[in-house]
């Protein structure tokens, strides 16, 4: 990747990273949208839904404690999607595009809400 679509580190070096990678293709499917695939309709959503639970779950449990719950989350979330040179849905900037605005929308806002850092 050019150093300009590389993930890097914003938090201090002790926050929690979860790095995810999720290799996909279009090969084999009739995709015309993102929601044609798994990668967006129930993988993506899974993990914001498990990093969300967990999230709620530390807030509930820190209630009452005024300086934990002032503070963001340790945590870093980050999302690889890798596909093959030359896929046909996937390798175009068109895509890109299309894939980091649902990203922002379906992942990145609602984690954001909670204090989650998310990036792809």
């Amino acid at each position: 990747r050019p150093s300009y679509r590389r993930i890097g580190r914003s938090a201090p070096s002790n926050t929690t990273v979860i790095a995810v990678c999720a290799s996909t293709t279009s090969r084999n499917t009739h995709a015309q949208t993102l929601e044609d695939l798994a990668l967006f309709t129930v993988m993506a959503s899974s993990l914001r839904d498990s990093v969300l639970e967990e999230t709620k779950e530390q807030a509930d449990a820190e209630k009452g404690n005024v300086a934990l719950l002032q503070r963001p989350f340790a945590i870093e979330f980050w999302l690889y999607i890798t596909f093959d040179a030359g896929d046909p849905f996937f390798d175009s900037t068109e895509r890109e595009v299309e894939i980091r605005a649902w990203l922002a929308a379906q992942i990145r806002e609602p984690l954001a809400a909670m204090g989650v850092v998310f990036k792809s």
